[in-house]
């Protein structure tokens, strides 16, 4: 007697973040998750802070805050971000005598 089995590889939590300022001013960070399985755990510098079902979720930040979002399957792995404020570029020594390389990430 034979049998036949096929393991199909699991998906990958995919979404993408969005940092913006509500009307009142407070840090924001929404969450869109297209491929994954609920519930999505966040974590903020690593602490557990909600949980949610929807794929889209909107959530408190401050700047340098890491964030990882967990999906229902831990195999799914995870969408991580670091929260970046400051959106000031200086560059010094102003003017240069050469080529300037700027690496924003």
């Amino acid at each position: 007697q034979c049998f036949e089995v096929v393991i199909v590889p699991g998906s990958n939590l995919e979404g993408k973040t969005t940092v913006f300022q509500d009307a009142l001013g407070k840090n924001k960070l929404r969450v869109d998750i297209n491929q994954g399985t609920p519930p999505y755990s966040v974590l903020i510098n690593h602490r557990a802070v909600a949980q949610y079902h929807d794929a889209t979720f909107t959530i408190d930040v401050a700047h340098g805050d890491a964030v990882e979002v967990v999906s229902g399957k831990a195999c799914e792995g995870l969408l991580k971000t670091k929260v970046h404020l400051d959106q000031k570029v200086l560059i010094s020594q102003n003017p240069t005598k050469g080529n300037v390389e700027l690496l924003l990430g």
